[in-house]
């Protein structure tokens, strides 16, 4: 019984931080970010994968043929909404790739933390 309450206290110690080494502590907060990253980041990928599966296929569609009214004018606007098509999706892909080093930051951060904090727990005991 007196084991299972020391766990307890170290546990609800760990989960407010009392008792932590700074490294420990930045341990802990890098790992969160990445398991965070690392989340939103497969979300992300679907969504592109979603949207470049929608913009091949409004490629694809078949267009209003020029020769009747309503295909001049949305021969005409349909460059510009491809352009804005393509900027934004290259725009989420760069921002996919911004995220994507975020994640692998803050795995190598992860990681020194993790080192150093064992360095420091293997110092102490």
């Amino acid at each position: 019984m007196g084991d299972f309450i020391i766990e307890t206290v170290e546990a609800v110690g760990k989960y407010f931080g009392i008792g932590l080494s700074d490294a420990e502590r930045k341990r802990g907060k890098y790992g969160q970010l990445y398991h965070r990253l690392n989340l939103l980041i497969g979300q992300v990928e679907a969504d592109v994968a979603a949207i470049s599966r929608q913009i091949r296929s409004y490629e694809g569609s078949h267009p209003v043929p020029k020769t009747k009214v309503p295909g001049v004018e949305f021969s005409a606007s349909r460059g510009q909404v491809d352009d804005q098509l393509k900027a934004k999706s290259q725009a989420l892909e760069m921002k996919l790739s911004e995220a994507k080093e975020a994640r692998s930051k803050a795995k190598q951060a992860f990681n020194h933390y993790q080192y150093v904090a064992a360095e420091e727990n293997r110092k102490k005991g």
